[in-house]
């Protein structure tokens, strides 16, 4: 039995390598247990299989992986179990099933995983797919998808992250519903952490960005200023340098208003 511990979170992923490398040298007679001590992004990675895992990943665990929640420690194991069992767990885990959408949507969380996108090797696999994914995914994974990116803060990101945001804000707007209109702004708002940030899809909303040629310039300044009183109801202690950002940036919206 090889027992691995402590391990930091930047080398999960060169970890689950090694235990199919172990499993292929060894063969299927393996008997691997991962103790994953205090690692916070390693617990996150197990407990996301643990939480998520369907009925087709249930079948392929003899036994079923073991999540210990009575010491802060959680323990995989992995007995008597085929190289191809153990590659579609580190697949499920690291990327590589996250190819195929019906997984993808249906049994990954994202938004409890969000953690585990810091990881050097996954995460700029995930990141790429999330990025493709945002022009066609439904509206809730959207959402989740760049509160990944912003908690990301890739710069690479950045220009996608707010034309996105302004293209849902509006979108959000658009909404007859009640509940929904006001659950869609609540999670933007979440998203828009910084007055830079607010202010940014502000001006790409008012561009026109994302939207259709029936919106009107009036529309793009109500939705402007309906996600600027969201956003200072949701933020505590907003400094006085940030709201006099926001009111320069509204001055000049109006002024290019044509009456």
């Amino acid at each position: 039995m090889t027992t691995l511990t402590e391990t930091p979170a930047k080398q999960v992923f060169k970890l689950a390598q090694s235990w199919l490398d172990l499993l292929k040298t060894v063969g299927d007679e393996a008997d691997v247990e991962l103790v994953t001590g205090c690692s916070e992004t390693v617990l996150l990675a197990h407990k996301l299989v643990l939480k998520t895992r369907c009925d087709f990943f249930k079948t392929k665990f003899s036994p079923p992986w073991d999540n210990s929640s009575a010491s802060e420690r959680a323990i995989v194991k992995l007995p008597n179990i085929s190289t191809d069992t153990v590659e579609v767990v580190l697949e499920y885990i690291y990327g590589g099933l996250l190819q195929k959408e019906t997984i993808f949507y249906k049994q990954l969380n994202l938004y409890e995983a969000y953690k585990f996108l810091l990881l050097d090797d996954a995460g700029a696999f995930m990141l790429d797919l999330i990025r493709t994914s945002l022009s066609h995914a439904n509206e809730e994974i959207r959402i989740r998808h760049l509160r990944i990116i912003r908690y990301r803060s890739d710069p690479d990101l950045t220009n996608l992250t707010i034309s996105c945001l302004a293209r849902e804000i509006t979108n959000a707007f658009r909404l007859f519903v009640e509940p929904k209109r006001k659950w869609k702004i609540c999670q933007i708002v979440k998203i828009i952490d910084t007055c830079d940030l607010l202010v940014k899809v502000m001006e790409c909303a008012w561009s026109g960005c994302g939207k259709g040629a029936d919106v009107s310039h009036f529309s793009h300044l109500a939705n402007a200023m309906n996600m600027l009183g969201h956003w200072i109801n949701m933020h505590d202690s907003i400094p006085p340098e940030d709201y006099q950002t926001i009111l320069e940036v509204i001055m000049d919206l109006f002024a290019n208003v044509d009456v």
